[in-house]
């Protein structure tokens, strides 16, 4: 592991965005923070996403590559182009953004992420 590549921990589900790890190297404060996740609740990507990019914002060493990756299980309520004009706004600010798609196969859901990529 490399001292300068940090890690933070969010989720988007339940009672709202929750940072439960602001960016660190610590591999014990991840694992410990992850070890209490419980599944379940809407997800609200834009939210998320936001908090995220802020996150990133506030990071010490502000010489690193900024970027979030998405975990994606529960079905978006977001439009098509609300999800596009986010995507414009981290290229804008040199944020990378990967996405794993998993859990509902729902077709509505894999064009919005792509739209989300694609912007």
């Amino acid at each position: 592991s490399n001292p300068e590549n940090t890690v933070g921990v969010l989720t988007m589900a339940g009672k709202g965005v929750r940072v439960l790890a602001t960016p660190t190297s610590d591999l014990g404060k991840i694992l410990a923070c992850m070890h209490g996740l419980e599944i379940g609740g809407e997800m609200n990507l834009a939210a998320g996403i936001q908090v995220a990019q802020l996150a990133l914002k506030h990071r010490q060493n502000k010489k690193q590559q900024q970027r979030i990756i998405v975990f994606s299980g529960s079905p978006i309520k977001h439009e098509k182009k609300m999800l596009e004009m986010i995507g414009r706004k981290l290229k804008k600010n040199s944020v990378a953004l990967d996405i794993v798609n998993f859990g509902e196969e729902d077709e509505g859901k894999t064009e919005k992420l792509e739209a989300l990529l694609a912007a």
